[in-house]
């Protein structure tokens, strides 16, 4: 990610032949031998425990049925595109459940692509890395993202382990997560790596499963020609982690319509963070007025750092200042603007978190007020 210093990341992304996107194409249309049933398991036994526990339970037999579907591919060359219509009737045949049948094709093709060589590794510095296997254009459920940081081992981190763990850094403890927001944001604004390198090791953990769960979002929302609101998945991942600033010092969430005491993990429903989008981003729009009417030059100078003229996009939008900034850092054409203007923008945002954070007591107050009336 160094060599790509100055732009943003969607930049980096989607630029062609060197882009994150155009390798991850790439490495789909090699062709792979899957490596042997056994090879599989040894490399899934340096892994975190969690991956093959999350593996194995969703087969017939557990690992015994993993390794029957494992056995039926090993040995045997594949292009990478045709993996996964190879091995469906068999997946199909071994999940513990029909509506596991799609889970259980992703996670068998994955970890034996992983295996026998095939990914796109993306270095975000020296200890802090992660590998995408198996993304499958226009099909959303294909593909996963496994990243590794310091002394964490390969992990495939869920949304729910990501919000588990921003509930523990972003909370009342730390006094003042304004680092964690600069180095992330500049990460956005301008693939800047360097804000690591002060962290300790729990931040860049967090740093790197943001990036690993951020990147397999963008890659489907890129199937879905950067929607502002379909396969939308990195956006929400993004509001979640910037509202953190808030319901970490407050210890507040927002469900169903009522700010109530609860980790972030109340973004989590149904598998996913992007089910309670409704739920996020009304707490996100009452900030935004509560912002409008204490610090209101802090919400023109994001408005006017980040200008949107689509109407459907100013729809998606809908008066959430957190949105605007992501869905404006998520549009093609915004692009040479967002980097020109990188330095400014993260300066912005981390201003505007510092002020909600500072002013919790006052924002509830406001929230509670405003839901009320």
């Amino acid at each position: 990610m160094s060599e790509h210093l100055g732009e943003t990341y969607l930049q980096t992304f989607l630029r062609p032949v060197v882009g994150l996107d155009s390798e991850i194409d790439s490495d789909f249309q090699r062709t792979l031998t899957v490596a042997s049933s056994t090879a599989v398991l040894q490399a899934m036994a340096t892994f975190d425990p969690r991956v093959s526990e999350r593996s194995f339970r969703i087969f017939k037999m557990g690992q015994d049925g993993f390794v029957q579907a494992l056995k039926a591919i090993e040995g045997k060359s594949f292009a990478t595109a045709s993996l996964r219509d190879a091995v469906r009737p068999i997946t199909d045949q071994l999940a513990d459940t029909p509506e596991h049948q799609g889970l259980a094709l992703s996670v068998l093709t994955t970890m034996a692509e992983l295996a026998s060589g095939s990914g796109t590794l993306v270095i975000i510095d020296d200890e802090n890395y992660f590998y995408n296997v198996g993304y499958q254009d226009r099909i959303q459920s294909s593909g996963r993202s496994y990243g590794v940081s310091g002394n964490r081992k390969l992990l495939d981190a869920t949304d729910n382990d990501y919000l588990t763990a921003i509930t523990a850094y972003l909370g009342q403890a730390n006094a003042d997560p304004a680092s964690f927001f600069e180095t992330l944001l500049d990460i956005l604004t301008n693939t800047d790596t360097r804000g690591l390198r002060g962290m300790d090791d729990e931040g860049r953990a967090v740093i790197t499963d943001f990036l690993t769960v951020y990147t397999a979002e963008l890659e489907r929302n890129n199937m879905a020609d950067l929607s502002p609101t379909k396969w939308a998945w990195q956006t929400d991942l993004a509001e979640v982690t910037l509202i953190a600033a808030y319901g970490g010092a407050s210890g507040l969430v927002m469900k169903d319509g009522q700010l109530v005491q609860g980790p972030a993990n109340a973004y989590y429903e149904s598998g996913g963070i992007g089910n309670t989008r409704a739920q996020f981003m009304h707490l996100s729009r009452l900030i935004t007025q509560y912002m409008l009417e204490k610090h209101p030059e802090q919400v023109f100078r994001l408005t006017a750092l980040t200008p949107l003229t689509n109407s459907d996009v100013l729809a998606a939008v809908d008066g959430d200042a957190l949105r605007r900034f992501m869905v404006f850092l998520n549009r093609s054409e915004t692009q040479d603007e967002a980097a020109a203007n990188a330095a400014a923008l993260t300066q912005a945002m981390v201003q505007y978190l510092g002020t909600v954070r500072t002013e919790h007591e006052a924002v509830t107050a406001y929230i509670r007020k405003s839901l009320a009336d």
